[in-house]
């Protein structure tokens, strides 16, 4: 079957015959047909049966092995319980199908028979008491061991509990910091590391530990990839987040950072995990006091913290100009929201997606050099307190009166999350701005007279980086 999409259909529907021919549905998985599609080149489907023992095992046990192992397609009921059964895709026609049955059956019957000893040998001890072996094993050579890195987590769990109001149980998040990597170093996570998290969460619910613990242990890796699902829990969610910042922390506090196409660690998959929580679970948190925190915890490395958190919000600002941009919002768009001092990822998501479609108004341009002119001045301000007294042209008089509204407007509009309204609001000071620079004379050779004109520009700037900064929107 030389047209790979008839090939896949066909693939899909004979799946789908013998499912239902032992009465019961295929747990499809897109990503193993499609590859099983490019593997033949004439499929036949067919069942196999395994012994029903191993189906009492946790089902990613038996299904890990079958898919990622041996290409077989699991076969679940009305209830998605896993039925003894599986279903594979043989390269030809069905000529001696039963003897390729059976040779198939015995091969998954190694694997289960291996998974079942690993899990019994496993079992034999709770999760928390292979925690201590983690010692044995090097998470980076400068920064130190998996027990480590497991005490780190713990301890910043802790901290950024109390940091952020997310309505987490911070002993719970502290048990699940506690044991989320202790299965690390079990039998069956050895043996088969795609079930790392998985096997945290089986294990623990055996020990009896809370369900919010075990299922912040099997969330905590979420998202591994770009467009995974991400944790559903808020201590699985805190728990992701404090994982990928410790490993994003400690390689940046010994010089280890991407470097144009090489980031051998994943350090920027690491932070679009993190990014993406914060955007989806609406989480406000400030970047550089998460970096801080993290820092704290490598207290036997020699860094420059200071530099080491302005590196890490660099690389954070990055990843966000990446992100936004994959999600339509225009790069200096992203820029400008980046200026303001929002740290709530799902606020300036939506900031952005507000600006991007307001910059359209046919009259920005103008709008902008009025605003670049007092954005470039307000930089000279020497504080920002306003005599009114002092203001001495109408113009200058003007412009305060109506900026004093302006920005109780604002204020007003942006606790609303209104930013649209609270762009327009703002624009609404132009006319006043262009009559303020026709007609009065900024660097006035009187300093106190100069330095109430551009304190009345500083706060005006001020007002404005509460939206964003529009001196950032290129204008044609």
């Amino acid at each position: 079957i030389l047209d790979q999409a008839k090939r896949k259909a066909i693939i899909r529907d004979q799946i789908d015959k013998v499912a239902a021919s032992i009465n019961g549905r295929v747990d499809m998985d897109e990503d193993l047909l499609e590859e099983v599609t490019y593997i033949v080149e004439y499929p036949t489907a067919f069942y196999g049966e395994f012994d029903k023992e191993y189906a009492s095992l946790p089902k990613e046990v038996v299904k890990t092995p079958m898919k990622a192992h041996q290409r077989y397609f699991p076969v679940v009921d009305d209830r998605g319980e896993l039925l003894a059964n599986f279903i594979a895709v043989r390269n030809g026609n069905d000529h001696m199908i039963e003897n390729v049955k059976k040779g198939n059956e015995k091969v998954l019957e190694a694997r289960l028979a291996d998974a079942l000893f690993f899990f019994k040998e496993d079992r034999k001890k709770a999760l928390v008491d292979y925690r201590p072996q983690l010692d044995t094993v090097v998470f980076q050579e400068k920064l130190g061991t998996l027990l480590d890195k497991s005490e780190r987590l713990y301890k910043l769990a802790g901290k950024l509990a109390d940091e952020i109001d997310t309505g987490v149980k911070k002993d719970l998040l502290e048990r699940a910091a506690y044991l989320c990597k202790a299965d690390l170093v079990t039998s069956m996570v050895f043996e088969f590391d795609e079930l790392q998290g998985y096997m945290g969460m089986e294990y623990s619910k055996l020990d009896k530990e809370d369900p919010i613990v075990s299922e912040a242990i099997y969330e905590h890796y979420m998202p591994r990839f770009s467009g995974d699902e991400i944790p559903q829990s808020a201590e699985g969610a805190i728990l992701s987040i404090v994982d990928k910042i410790d490993t994003i922390a400690g390689f940046f506090a010994i010089g280890i950072q991407p470097t144009g196409s090489a980031d051998p660690f994943a350090l920027r998959r690491q932070c679009l995990g993190i990014l993406t929580i914060l955007l989806e679970k609406n989480i406000e948190l400030d970047i550089a006091k998460l970096a801080d925190l993290a820092l704290d915890q490598y207290a036997g490395v020699d860094f420059d913290k200071a530099a080491v958190v302005d590196q890490i919000v660099a690389f954070f600002n990055e990843r966000t100009r990446v992100m936004f941009k994959d999600l339509g919002i225009r790069y200096d768009v992203v820029d400008a929201v980046l200026a303001s001092d929002e740290k709530n990822m799902s606020d300036l998501y939506a900031r952005a997606q507000a600006i991007n479609a307001w910059i359209d108004n046919p009259s920005l341009n103008d709008m902008l050099v009025a605003f670049n002119r007092v954005s470039t001045l307000a930089e000279k301000a020497e504080g920002l307190d306003i005599k009114e007294a002092a203001l001495l042209e109408a113009a200058e008089k003007d412009l305060y009166a109506k900026f004093v509204l302006v920005e109780k407007e604002i204020e007003d509009l942006m606790g609303q999350k209104k930013y649209t309204e609270s762009l327009d609001s703002f624009a609404s000071l132009k006319p006043a701005i262009d009559a303020f620079f026709d007609t009065v004379m900024v660097m006035d050779e009187n300093l106190d007279v100069r330095n109430n004109r551009l304190a009345l520009l500083a706060n005006i700037y001020k007002a404005m980086l509460k939206i964003c900064d529009l001196s950032k929107i290129v204008y044609k």
